[in-house]
């Protein structure tokens, strides 16, 4: 009895658990090399979820700050491109649509994502944004 209680108590955070999500980050725009990538490119999470950037190769950042773009829920940003190995994290608190991309020249022609997250204590929906932002 005592576990069937301790196993119900424990249930409710088991549900809230926040999921850590990975992106890889590399290529480069220099011949023969692979073009600029996110991979993922799009992910869809839960309000709460965490997404982790790894820097696999190249010179790279993650830009998804609100000057970037002004329709993201909030902004994200991790600093200005760097080349060697890093992660860049965060936690996604707000629901919504994120458009981001690598500031490092011309990376963002192939270099860009979505993040749509999603808040499961409510029905709600969420469409991307319908103007194409270029650079």
């Amino acid at each position: 009895m005592r576990r069937i209680l301790t196993l119900l108590t424990a249930l409710p955070f088991t549900l809230l658990a926040q999921t850590t999500w990975q992106v890889d980050v590399g290529g480069s725009t220099l011949p023969g090399q692979d073009d600029p990538y996110y991979a993922p490119q799009h992910l869809e999470i839960m309000l709460g979820d965490i997404v982790e950037w790894d820097e696999s190769s190249g010179t790279h950042n993650v830009d998804g700050s609100l000057s970037s773009f002004p329709t993201n829920p909030a902004g994200f940003f991790s600093g200005t491109p760097q080349n060697t190995s890093w992660p860049f994290s965060h936690t996604f608190l707000v629901a919504g649509v994120y458009t981001y991309h690598c500031e490092q020249q011309d990376h963002d022609l192939t270099q860009f994502g979505t993040i749509t997250v999603i808040d499961p204590s409510g029905v709600q929906s969420y469409a991307a944004p319908d103007r194409i932002v270029l650079f």
